[in-house]
């Protein structure tokens, strides 16, 4: 989708609609939070199943629906969309050609797979994924279990609670991404929110059984890490051109991919063997504070909309 956005899209507004299509992350936070524990105190031990059962199977449903609507919907380019007037395709294909023109989709460097995987900025932007991707994955999966030991206890306001750090995130990420195009700066817009994630995770622990203090830290956190997707997910396909543009988002998402499947079990088990949520809070804050530090000092030498 990163990719095919770029088909679609000029540089100068492409972190406001990368934002507006990763703000699907922060609504499914918002709406699932509140949805999840209606369908888990509400459908327990209906047809014999329980709770968390009927929560996979009602909520499957919207994806596969969607699935086949993007396979016969959705087109490759402008000029192949019924949807579209030739007026409106002409638009598209003139918006993009002055991009091309102005300089802004001069900036990438490497033109084959091959030069993507040699590029170390690849691995700097990596970095930024591992902790986005992970950390994302990681309010999804942790947020209403440390509201819960917070002392959160019912079930249906603890699904409320949870979907309000997405709520204030989605906000964020919408202006973030729009003052990130405003601008033309992109790396420090990602870094800073990095850092805001960060700092919220590692204070996390101090408050564990503050509930609303908590969830002040977990606004912070959804905010950060949110924040930070609409500029950041625009930077590969500035750095990048042709076979490597594609290849190269693969590389970057991949690699993020591969840590958000090992943190829960990473934090699991640290967990498990310190009976606290501690350790799996600085371990997202690690990330966060790690990838804000590395990515300024990786990206520095550009100067261009996507620096």
């Amino acid at each position: 989708v990163l990719l095919y956005i770029t088909f679609w899209v000029p540089s100068e507004r492409r972190a406001r609609f990368t934002a507006m299509f990763m703000s699907a992350l922060v609504l499914s936070g918002l709406i699932g939070g509140p949805i999840s524990g209606v369908i888990m105190a509400g459908m327990e031990g209906m047809a014999g199943m329980r709770g968390w059962q009927w929560l996979f199977i009602v909520e499957a449903m919207p994806s596969i629906i969607l699935g086949i609507v993007v396979l016969t919907w959705l087109t490759d380019t402008p000029d192949k969309a019924k949807w579209l007037s030739d007026q409106e395709k002409q638009l598209v294909r003139e918006d993009l050609q002055r991009d091309a023109e102005s300089g802004q989709g001069k900036t990438r460097t490497s033109h084959t797979l091959k030069e993507a995987f040699l590029d170390y900025r690849i691995y700097v932007l990596a970095s930024m994924a591992i902790a986005l991707v992970s950390g994302i994955g990681g309010l999804s999966f942790w947020l209403p279990t440390i509201l819960h030991q917070a002392g959160v206890e019912d079930l249906v306001l603890l699904g409320v609670l949870s979907g309000v750090p997405y709520l204030i995130a989605l906000g964020v990420q919408q202006w973030v991404a729009h003052h990130s195009d405003k601008t033309g700066e992109r790396r420090w817009h990602v870094a800073i929110c990095a850092a805001i994630c960060a700092a919220a995770w590692f204070v996390l622990p101090s408050f564990a059984e503050h509930p609303w203090i908590s969830l002040v830290l977990l606004v912070f956190a959804c905010s950060g890490a949110f924040g930070a997707t609409g500029p950041f997910w625009t930077m590969p396909s500035g750095f990048l051109a042709g076979t490597a543009a594609a290849g190269g988002i693969a590389l970057v998402s991949s690699l993020g991919a591969v840590f958000a499947i090992l943190s829960p079990t990473i934090v699991g088990w640290a967990t498990d063997k310190t009976g606290s949520l501690a350790a799996g809070q600085y371990y997202y804050g690690t990330l966060f504070l790690l990838a804000a530090i590395i990515l300024p000092w990786g990206t520095r030498n550009r100067t261009s909309a996507n620096n």
